[in-house]
């Protein structure tokens, strides 16, 4: 059999370019063929990237416990590139939330509520009471008629916030359920993070209440946090919330920058009505000294308070 020898030649010389090519931007061609991992609050925003670039796009990946209690699939993601706000009292399928609390006469304003630059600013202020009355800065995951929005029952909810650690701050990430805006009386609530004024102190905490009337919360519900924590400054808040099974209770475990911080059962309690209630997800920048809700006038609180939110993710199974 006659080889035509010139083009074997040729191969050999495309087959050497290729290798000493590839010899030379190994590590390139590695990364190229890499997707970018982002474990939420590491890089917030993927780089810019020109459009003919052939890297592939950022990949979200769940927290190690959320991964390891089987919370594997984002049910929930805003990053805040834009405010997904629904009009005020309206109802909306495509809006992620939905200003003030239903309970509440009036929301917030629209300077109350805005995205600059990727982060959701909640501020709640003086003036802002002086005029409205409002005690708060809120939006919430589901309508006042609760016929849209998006509920939970069981999963890990995590955001990345920092806020302002001032006298009468009260900022909240927190679960009321569906069934409270319907009426029913015998209601949960979940608490994944409230802070208060310059304490250092995680606190999370369920409740179970008869219409405004409260019956019982979860103790101890004060967590300590590493000695120089600044809360003005990013951290992620997270609650895992495990439904009961194989015998065991259902509980839920806060997180403090992925460190457990506490825990607490979620059944076989004083009027426990936690598994059978779907939960929506509410922020807020609330004012109050000592807990005592809406005494501006005489509490000594900061003329503005703003919590800072970076995004929100929950995570199902």
């Amino acid at each position: 059999m006659r080889v035509n020898t010139v083009s074997f030649a040729a191969l050999g010389i495309f087959v050497a370019f290729i290798i000493t090519g590839c010899s030379t931007n190994t590590s390139n061609i590695a990364n190229m063929v890499q997707p970018d991992v982002i474990r939420p609050g590491s890089v917030k925003h993927a780089p810019q990237l020109p459009e003919t670039s052939s890297l592939l796009p950022p990949t979200l990946v769940p927290p190690m416990q959320a991964a390891a209690a089987g919370f594997q699939s984002l049910a929930f993601d805003d990053e805040f590139n834009s405010l997904s706000l629904a009009p005020s009292g309206g109802d909306s399928s495509t809006d992620n939330w939905y200003p003030g609390l239903w309970y509440e006469d009036s929301g917030p304003s629209s300077s109350q509520t805005q995205v600059n630059s990727g982060v959701l600013d909640l501020d709640w202020t003086r003036s802002g009471w002086s005029s409205s009355g409002l005690c708060d800065a809120t939006v919430e995951g589901e309508s006042n008629s609760a016929l849209s929005g998006q509920s939970f029952r069981y999963g890990y909810f995590e955001a990345r916030m920092k806020w302002d650690n001032v006298t009468g701050a009260w900022p909240a990430f927190w679960l009321l359920p569906v069934q409270a805006i319907e009426g029913q009386q015998n209601t949960g609530e979940l608490d994944i993070f409230e802070g208060q004024g310059l304490d250092p102190t995680y606190y999370g905490t369920l409740h179970t209440w008869d219409g405004s009337t409260p019956l019982w919360a979860s103790s101890p519900n004060a967590f300590s946090t590493p000695a120089g924590t600044d809360f003005t400054q990013w951290h992620e808040y997270g609650l895992l919330w495990n439904a009961p099974e194989n015998g065991q209770p259902g509980s839920v475990t806060w997180y403090f920058d992925n460190v457990s911080v506490g825990s607490a059962s979620t059944t076989n309690l004083p009027n426990s009505v936690f598994d059978q209630q779907n939960y929506f997800l509410i922020l807020s920048s609330q004012e109050g000294v000592n807990w005592n809700s809406c005494e501006p006038q005489s509490d000594g609180s900061a003329a503005s308070i703003n919590l800072y939110v970076d995004w929100v993710h929950v995570w199902e199974k």
